[in-house]
């Protein structure tokens, strides 16, 4: 039985199991395997200045939140403004429901990497921009193939069938053919689940799609396909004159040529919207992908020590990898490239020699952090061992530090903390270099002013190793952790593939995007050649008739094709103004972004497409139409 027995961790801490809870769903606003009791770690219990924890509040239902911030607005009088009022910041604080969190929470460094409702509303959008262009399809087949039930209808009408009765038909029609493509759609869902829960990075099962909701709002979407696909073929055929149709005389346009033809435009400005708008989506992520982020995260290999006792001994680590032949280069820090870092308040100097109070983030580095990750000193020099002042007042900061303090000289500039240092005292720090800037968060945000600070205990160690073979290089860093560490797991990530996780989101979204912006495109294909068939087989006699005269095949084809041609320009100049506003809010995302105006090409691209899918589509029946011996079509004649 686990209640009972007890667990130690790397500081010979020792806890004891007072529970089981069942397993967290993969759905909670955060995941965990064990729970500690924080009053057991007074160490870690913090003040009222601290920002690190989290605070959930449990009220009954129907509470009225006004009474909530009045409580809130009285715990920040007494306990948190002595904190902070000496340095002129205000602090509020908002409650947030833990349901909103995962969709709607915009803080930084969540329990779990959320979501965004705004890619809830695309892909729900694009999901009825497919249903649209099936049904779309639908229609434009089944009013242009309706001369082929003309005379099942004047039989109806004659033997005395109701108007009302023959609309109810196609449209009951249409809706069991969307039924039947929801119960193949079902039998997809689930073959095709597990590998999209892999590209989604999600963990859907197939239960959720039998809930009752669900359900329902699938029988919805029937209903709507299937009422709306099939109202205005159901219309127009329940419409046909029966003695003009048993004569023959029924003209055989096969509906609205107009009509069709609006649908065409809709359905090539969705198409070519979708297209121009996953090119744009793959060349910001590739764009993310190659940008300079200021410091060489290639071949860096970053080693974890968790825990007091290791991080003593990092040094020793360090120069133990060092002397390694695999290794080029040995940096150590308490923060690491793509994540978070802390935040300081100083007094810092300004251009006049005055101090003024200023939230500063920073971390701790030694003496080789810089060199070993890359990164660039624009002004001053880098901490060096041979100046033994650097480690008791050096620092480095960014050039955003420097254009925030609009310092005409940061050389020298002072740091101060007050009450840090021994028995409260103040301690100040000088500044001895300026790195360029360059990218510890992710390129969703913009540069902050920053600051380092020579230090010798670390949390990471971060090794650059020689070019040639990874593995064998990693085993080499494996066995000097284990002369160092032998009772510890060697762990480690490679600095590249952490900070491109970042992105990982996104890459997984622009995959799926894709996937269904071609599934759109395939959709309105499909459209497009039957279109194309019915219209060269209504055009058979004109087209045997022009070969008959001497036109040729590229001229029957540029004929029939002209049309089409025309329809897809339309919808394109209905998708670019489109595309051009929805991606550019999109990309208002990114601190750091691709320039739309620069994109011109991918517009072009898109258009060329679109013209080529027609052109090959339209091509293919016509050539065949004209390939045909004339005789045959114009025997009747």
């Amino acid at each position: 039985a686990a209640l009972g027995q007890s667990l130690q961790n790397q500081q010979a801490e020792e806890f004891k199991i007072t529970g089981v809870l069942k397993n967290v769903p993969m759905n909670s606003h955060f995941r965990f395997d064990a729970l500690i009791s924080r009053n057991t770690r007074p160490q870690f219990q913090g003040g009222w200045g601290g920002f690190g924890v989290a605070t959930y509040i449990q009220l009954p239902a129907g509470y009225d939140l006004t009474k909530m911030y009045n409580s809130f607005e009285k715990i920040i009088k007494e306990r948190v403004n002595p904190v902070f009022e000496q340095f002129g910041i205000k602090v509020a604080y908002e409650l947030q429901r833990i349901t909103d969190i995962h969709l709607y929470s915009k803080i930084q460094d969540e329990a779990e990497e959320g979501g965004d409702i705004s890619y809830i509303y695309i892909f729900g959008a694009i999901a009825s921009f497919m249903i649209i262009i099936a049904s779309i399809n639908y229609m434009n087949l089944a009013t242009a193939r309706s001369i082929n039930r003309a005379k099942e209808v004047g039989v109806r009408k004659v033997m005395g069938s109701q108007r009302y009765q023959l609309i109810a038909q196609f449209i009951t029609e249409s809706v069991v053919i969307a039924l039947i493509a929801m119960v193949l759609s079902m039998i997809l869902i689930y073959a095709l689940l597990p590998p999209f829960n892999d590209l989604a990075n999600k963990a859907l099962p197939f239960s959720y799609i039998l809930q009752a909701p669900v359900l329902l709002s699938l029988v919805g979407v029937v209903l709507f396909a299937g009422v709306v696909g099939g109202s205005y073929p159901a219309f127009y055929l329940s419409g046909f004159n029966p003695v003009q149709v048993l004569k023959g005389k029924l003209a055989s346009k096969g509906g609205s040529a107009l009509f069709r033809k609006v649908l065409v435009v809709s359905q090539f400005a969705i198409s070519i919207f979708m297209l121009i708008s996953t090119l744009i989506v793959f060349d910001q992520l590739q764009f993310l992908r190659s940008k300079d982020l200021g410091f060489d995260k290639e071949r860096v290999v970053r080693l974890t020590m968790s825990g007091s006792t290791l991080q003593e001994k990092g040094p020793v680590l360090a120069e133990r990898l060092r002397q390694s032949s695999a290794v080029a280069g040995v940096g150590m820090a308490t923060s690491t490239p793509g994540q978070g870092i802390g935040k300081a308040i100083f007094k810092v100097e300004d251009n006049e020699g005055k101090m003024a109070d200023r939230g500063v983030d920073l971390y701790q580095a030694d003496f080789d952090f810089v060199k070993t990750m890359g990164m660039q000193i624009v002004r001053g020099r880098d901490f060096s061992r041979d100046v033994a002042a650097d480690t008791t007042y050096a620092v480095l900061v960014n050039e955003a530090m420097v254009k925030r303090m609009a310092w005409d000289e940061p050389l020298g500039k002072k740091f101060v903390l007050q009450g840090a240092g021994p028995n409260n005292t103040d301690v100040e720090k000088r500044v001895v270099g300026v790195i360029k800037d360059y990218h510890q968060n992710s390129l969703y945000e913009v540069i902050e002013p920053l600051m380092i600070i020579l230090d010798r205990n670390f949390r990471f160690v971060f090794v650059r190793t020689n070019e040639g073979d990874v593995s064998e290089s990693l085993s080499t860093i494996e066995g000097i952790w284990k002369e160092i560490f032998p009772n510890s797991p060697f762990e480690y990530d490679f600095l590249d593939q952490d900070f491109n996780s970042q992105y990982a989101a996104d890459e997984k979204r622009s995959q799926i995007f894709t996937a269904f912006s071609g599934l759109t495109v395939i959709i309105a294909c499909l459209g497009l050649l039957g279109l194309a068939a019915f219209t060269t087989e209504q055009r058979t006699k004109e087209i045997g008739v022009r070969k008959v005269i001497g036109a040729s095949l590229k001229s029957l084809v540029v004929l029939v094709s002209a049309e089409f041609f025309v329809l897809v320009g339309i919808g394109m100049l209905l998708a670019f103004p489109a595309a051009w506003y929805f991606t550019d809010d999109w990309l208002q995302n990114f601190a750091y972004r691709i320039e739309l105006e620069g994109q011109w090409i991918t517009f072009i691209v898109s258009a060329l497409l679109a013209f080529g899918i027609t052109l090959v589509t339209v091509g293919y029946h016509v050539l065949r139409a004209a390939s045909a011996n004339p005789v045959n079509s114009l025997r009747d004649e």
